[in-house]
């Protein structure tokens, strides 16, 4: 082939958008497939949305539900005491009864050594004292003897009704002995700040109330605390003609045996008849 030839087909080729593939051809190949194309998409019917499945649940686990805690997360219930843990109720004083009864509020501590001196005779010997000394564990109701022993039930009415031995306690408990308290010290060694005249006779029956004191060999007179009394449990013959006697209990000698150390004697409250 002559090179004029050959340069005209070259420059043919260079036209074509494919080299050495005629134009025409390429479209209609191009014409061809969008042909296609368009009769594919005609044919595509669209389809309906799919149905939303219904859940499995009721109503009711459609609402909103309560989690409830485990049972360690629950409040402790409130537990109601029964009759026999309720503690005795403290009765309240009046202003009345604050006036009458001034001791009661002062502190148990600052009674020791109160007063320097006994009492003065108050009591009518001719007629009949009861005291009732009341505690948690029941009340201890005492016949006082003021015939036998005047200046001893004078002395004991007188700071009962002034409120002294509200809120003290039994400070020593021997068991088949005696129950012992009225100190404000709480030790064994306290009182009003005076002692009192022995009044030695009346025995140490089961129940029998009397005066503590101190021992012989520093009382010769055998006088009286001021304000420590026991109560026996159990007769005690052994302490006949040594200690003071002044009562008996009468109602609530079983509470004496229920008796334990530190006890309160909340109130003891005095009777005239």
């Amino acid at each position: 082939m002559s090179k004029a030839k050959l340069a005209k087909k070259a420059k043919a080729e260079r036209k074509t958008i494919i080299p050495g593939i005629p134009d025409v051809w390429l479209y209609v190949v191009i014409g061809v497939i969008l042909m296609a194309a368009v009769l594919a998409l005609a044919t595509i019917q669209p389809k309906a949305p799919a149905a939303t499945a219904t859940p499995l649940v009721t109503l009711a686990a459609q609402l909103p539900t309560v989690t409830l805690e485990s049972s360690a997360a629950q409040p402790t219930a409130i537990t109601v005491p029964t009759a026999t843990a309720q503690p005795t109720p403290v009765p309240v004083p009046t202003t009345a009864e604050q006036t009458r009864r001034p001791l009661a509020n002062v502190p148990a501590v600052q009674r020791n050594d109160y007063f320097k001196n006994l009492p003065a005779m108050s009591i009518d010997t001719n007629k009949k004292y009861q005291a009732t000394i009341v505690t948690d564990r029941g009340n201890i109701v005492v016949d006082l003897n003021a015939a036998k022993a005047p200046v001893t039930v004078n002395n004991f009415v007188s700071l009962a009704r002034q409120g002294f031995y509200d809120g003290l306690t039994f400070h020593r408990v021997e068991p088949g002995f005696v129950i012992q308290g009225g100190d404000p010290a709480a030790t064994g060694s306290g009182g009003p700040g005076y002692t009192v005249l022995a009044e030695i006779g009346l025995p140490h029956t089961d129940g029998a109330i009397a005066m503590a004191r101190r021992p012989d060999n520093v009382n010769s007179t055998r006088a009286s605390s001021g304000s420590q009394f026991y109560i026996t449990l159990g007769a005690q013959a052994g302490l006949d003609n040594q200690y003071t006697v002044f009562g008996q209990v009468i109602s609530g000698l079983d509470v004496t045996r229920q008796i334990q150390i530190g006890d309160v004697i909340r109130r003891v409250d005095i009777t005239e008849q």
